[in-house]
C-alpha cells in the first residue's frame, strides 16, 4: 500500500494517467491494519496473525479465556446487521462450542490462531476500518493486501454460492492478474478454505466491490524481493482502481 501510494504521488505532475485517478478518485491508503500483530511477527513468531490484545472475556462463561492473547481481525468483521449475521457466524456454527467451528479455519477456541474473537466486530481495529469503509458512502472498492500465496480472492468466504456478478469480479481479478504479469491465482475465496467474519464478504453485503490479495511467497519475504513484489502488487491496484473509478465516473 505504502509503494502505491508513493508511485501515485510521485507520478502526479508527469503521468497523466496517474493525474486522472487522483483528481477523479478519494483514494484511502490504509498503510497497516495489525501494527502490534505484524511487530510481534518480526521478532517472535513469524506464523503470528492475530493481533496482541490480551482476550479478557471470551463471551461463554465455561469458556475461561486462561491467558490466551488475540483476536484474528479477518475472521473478526461484522457491520451488525441482522440480514448479514451468517457472515460472522453461519448458522450451524454454534457460540461456545468448537467441534462445529466452521471449515475448521474460523475458531471459537482463544487459543486457536483463527479465533474470531467474543463476538463480531469486538476488536478496535476492525471497528476503525468498518467505520471508514461502511461509513461513508463514496466508497465503492476496497482491496486488502494479505500474504501469502499469491492469490486473488473474491467473496464469497463462507459459502460456495457464488455471488451475483461474479463474471465481473472474474473479469477484473484476471485483468488485475494480467497486469502483474500473471503471478496470481484467481479463485472465489472458499476455493482456498471456508472463512467466516471475512472482510470481503462483509465489503461486497454493503454493495462495495472487494477482493484480497494474498501477497508473495512467505510471511517474511528476503528483502530483496520486497521491491518486485510492491510492484507487481501496485500494477495490480491500478486495474482495480480503474475499474472502479470506470463504474463510478466523477
Amino acid at each position: 500500500p505504502l509503494f502505491l501510494a508513493k508511485d501515485m504521488l510521485e507520478g502526479y505532475a508527469a503521468n497523466l494517467e496517474m493525474r486522472r485517478r487522483l483528481d477523479g478518485a478519494d483514494i484511502w491508503v490504509v498503510p497497516l491494519v495489525n501494527p502490534d500483530g505484524y511487530e510481534y511477527s518480526r521478532t517472535e513468531d513469524s506464523w503470528w496473525r492475530k493481533n496482541r490484545r490480551p482476550v479478557d472475556d471470551t463471551g461463554c462463561p465455561d469458556r475461561p479465556p486462561r491467558g490466551a492473547v488475540g483476536v484474528d481481525l479477518n475472521r473478526n468483521y461484522d457491520d451488525g446487521l441482522p440480514e448479514h449475521a451468517h457472515i460472522y457466524r453461519p448458522p450451524s456454527d454454534k457460540p461456545c462450542r468448537t467441534d462445529d467451528d466452521f471449515g475448521r479455519a474460523t475458531s471459537d477456541d482463544p487459543r486457536d490462531d483463527t479465533y474470531r474473537g467474543p463476538r463480531g466486530a469486538s476488536e478496535p481495529e476492525v471497528q476503525a476500518l468498518l467505520k471508514l469503509e461502511l461509513g461513508r458512502g463514496n466508497i465503492k472498492g476496497v482491496i486488502d493486501h494479505h500474504g501469502y500465496g499469491q492469490m486473488i480472492l473474491y467473496p464469497w468466504g463462507n459459502t460456495s454460492q457464488p455471488v451475483e456478478n461474479v463474471a465481473e469480479y472474474r473479469r477484473i481479478a484476471n485483468r488485475m492478474n494480467e497486469a502483474s504479469g500473471n503471478r496470481f491465482r484467481v479463485m472465489q475465496s472458499i476455493e482456498l478454505y471456508p472463512t467466516s467474519g471475512g472482510s470481503h464478504d462483509v465489503h461486497h453485503a454493503n454493495g462495495i466491490m472487494s477482493m484480497t490479495l494474498e501477497i508473495g511467497r512467505s510471511f517474511q519475504p528476503d528483502p530483496g524481493q520486497i521491491e518486485p513484489i510492491a510492484k507487481q502488487v501496485a500494477a495490480a491496484n491500478l486495474v482495480f482502481l480503474d475499474e472502479i473509478l470506470a463504474k463510478n465516473p466523477p
